[in-house]
């Protein structure tokens, strides 16, 4: 991909990946976004001693995308990549512990993945700023001890909507009112 002329310099998939088997994070970029913004976070982790796999989502990329964003089944396409990456990496690197992550759209990607997965098949699941009203905010109850782990991290959180990842009576945001 690198000296391909069809794709823009530095959107490619990479893989950080030691010579000594290691943990494997499978991190997943943001809608109109490449791998390229995981990078820097890929990079912090490798030196944690961690492998890492970026995979460029199906239509991203590209310098000239044409009508890639109009398909009708790209959200299956998207799955499917996430599918066939996370089965190229238990092949090929037969880590000893797989991760999922993901951003924003990556993130509820990798969700689905780990959702639809027989149990103990993912080690763990990394999420930034997941675009949970995609998949549905209810489905993160099905992860193995979440409430359990949130009520930790953030004690009892009561919502004043029927939404509980966005503010209750927002007055203020982004610079309207």
């Amino acid at each position: 991909l690198h000296n391909d002329r069809r794709w823009r310099p530095g959107n490619g998939p990479f893989a950080l990946i030691h010579e000594h088997p290691a943990p494997c994070i499978v991190l997943v970029h943001g809608l109109t976004d490449s791998p390229y913004s995981v990078r820097q976070l890929s990079i912090g982790l490798h030196r944690a001693g961690l492998n890492l796999v970026a995979p460029l989502l199906p239509g991203h990329g590209p310098l000239r995308p044409n009508n890639a964003f109009e398909d009708p089944l790209l959200h299956q396409r998207w799955t499917k990549h996430v599918h066939d990456v996370v089965n190229l990496v238990r092949r090929h690197l037969q880590p000893e512990k797989l991760i999922l992550g993901g951003y924003s759209t990556g993130g509820t990607l990798a969700l689905d993945s780990v959702l639809t997965a027989a149990p103990g098949q993912f080690a763990g699941l990394m999420l930034f700023a997941p675009a949970f009203d995609l998949y549905g905010f209810d489905a993160l109850a099905r992860l193995p001890d979440a409430q359990e782990t949130a009520t930790a991290y953030d004690g009892l959180y009561i919502a004043g909507t029927s939404k509980p990842y966005k503010y209750a009576h927002p007055t203020y945001a982004g610079g309207v009112q």
